[in-house]
């Protein structure tokens, strides 16, 4: 059977939705509050268990990660493990225990190298309903409040925040960057997630509380204090839409082809995810209307778009890309690892055994290497000038995307640098370890991927020719200061003709 069939048959097993059932026992929080009436969750474990749990994880992660040794050689890596394990107790909580878990992941530098709670935390989270209302941004590496649960209360939008629960906000912000792993040395990537994370990143680090204290200063300088209990309802901010546009084609919200009343040869495609279904057919019409309505500029606005599955990248890449292009995996030779606490979902075990059936194309690297090709669309190929918007969420496929388009193509990229690597990343599926005491659960990416791109600064994202970055009055007014400064930028050749 050819390539193409076999690399064919591997990309649909990736449309298929897995679903897992999952069973949870009740478990209580811990008796002891602190003077916030916050609850950390039990691990009910000796620091001689803890310490061979972390270490097995260790092994695990060091052993199946594609390129473990991105930031740090194997040595640095097990000392640093070495220094976490000494800061385990009898007494330590969950959350501790789970934050110096994330703090070792994140010194690989793999952006897709994560970890989340057991099972058992989750439950109890969602049914204990504690969740700090408050949404959050970061400018001048300082916490501001984006939105809160009540517009009527003291609190208000644009207020920087100093303390919650007397946590410094520094040290907050320190505690959640040190969490966040990211891929490479990039910064962007990190407070992106901070920011869209932050409700859940609070309980990772301090545990769930009935009321939160929160202090602010306000617009005039002076210092505003309010308690607001957990669990209420927050209205996120949500930016408005450009003045004068009109949706043409959508799929769910999740990616969108606008067009500009007053520039009537730009147009604008939006894309959220690359998980979205049907996008073949978004893809084909899309491009078909841009053909039919000689648009000359089109804005690529994948800020915040955080990946999904690669032939939906590769996809909108055959209608920008002027040549027939390779998507290069890789994956390192070694014997299958056997661990009762590591697991694969059933279609990342099937598309594994698909990708080893196609034969390596280069057999000189020591890794398995797979290539699955693609042609470049003839009909309604888009030739016109390409702005492709970026920020520290466009991670993944996204980012793989703005790296061909910035490599390829005479595209401009607008924003700021890309959350994902601009070199490559470590992706493709995904193992689940589970941790056999705690129930923390470990995800290790099977495959490195090779973007092929030269000049790119190593251990850094794709960074913008025209960097652009978001005007704090403007965001919270709900303004897309970025999107509004480029397209002033953009020439209207409908007028000038």
């Amino acid at each position: 059977m050819s390539l193409k069939i076999f690399a064919f048959q591997a990309i649909l097993c990736l449309f298929i939705p897995c679903i897992q059932a999952q069973t949870h026992a009740e478990l209580q929080p811990v008796d002891e509050q602190s003077a916030h009436n916050c609850n950390s969750f039990p691990l009910n474990a000796t620091r001689e268990q803890l310490v061979e749990e972390f270490n097995q994880m260790v092994h695990v992660v060091m052993y199946l990660h594609p390129k473990v040794t991105i930031l740090a050689d194997s040595a640095a890596l097990r000392q640093a493990a070495d220094s976490y394990t000494l800061l385990c107790t009898d007494s330590m909580s969950l959350e501790q225990y789970h934050q110096y878990v994330r703090n070792w992941l994140a010194g690989i530098g793999c952006g897709h190298t994560t970890s989340a709670p057991s099972l058992d935390w989750y439950t109890y989270q969602k049914e204990a309903k504690q969740i700090i209302p408050l949404d959050v941004f970061i400018s001048q590496n300082k916490l501001w409040i984006r939105a809160v649960a009540d517009s009527t209360q003291t609190l208000q939008a644009g207020m920087e925040i100093l303390t919650i629960n007397d946590i410094p906000a520094s040290e907050i912000l320190r505690d959640m960057r040190g969490i966040q792993t990211n891929d490479g040395i990039n910064k962007t990537g990190t407070d992106f997630y901070v920011e869209s994370l932050f409700r859940t990143y609070l309980l990772f680090l301090y545990g769930n509380c009935s009321q939160y204290d929160i202090q602010c200063k306000g617009p005039d300088g002076n210092i505003v204090k309010q308690a607001i209990l957990g669990g209420l309802k927050v209205t996120p901010l949500k930016l408005n839409p450009l003045p004068g546009t009109d949706t043409i084609q959508t799929v769910d919200g999740i990616a969108n082809l606008l067009y500009l009343k007053e520039k009537p040869t730009t147009a604008i495609l939006s894309i959220h995810s690359f998980g979205f279904p049907d996008y073949k057919r978004f893809y084909k019409d899309v491009f078909k209307t841009i053909e039919q309505d000689s648009i000359e500029h089109l804005i690529i606005d994948i800020r915040g778009n955080g990946g999904g599955y690669f032939p939906n990248g590769n996809r909108l890449l055959t209608y920008l890309l002027a040549d027939d292009f390779y998507f290069y995996i890789s994956n390192p030779k070694k014997e299958k690892l056997k661990d009762d606490n590591l697991s694969m979902n059933f279609v990342s075990k099937m598309t594994m055994v698909l990708f080893n059936t196609i034969p390596d194309r280069d057999k000189a690297d020591p890794d398995k290497n797979t290539w699955v090709p693609y042609s470049v669309k003839k009909k309604n190929h888009y030739d016109g000038q390409i702005y492709c918007m970026t920020d520290g969420g466009t991670f993944s496929m996204s980012s793989y995307v703005a790296a061909m388009l910035n490599e390829h193509t005479q595209a401009t990229i607008v924003g700021t640098e890309t959350g994902g690597g601009a070199t490559g990343s470590q992706a493709a599926l995904s193992y689940t370890y589970t941790m056999p005491l705690s129930g923390i659960r470990i995800f290790i990416p099977t495959h490195k991927v090779d973007h092929k791109v030269q000049n790119a600064l190593p251990n850094r994202g794709v960074m913008p020719d025209t960097p652009l970055s978001r005007n704090i009055t403007d965001f919270i007014n709900g303004d897309d200061n970025v999107l509004r400064s480029l397209v002033d930028t953009i020439p209207d050749e409908h007028m000038e003709k």
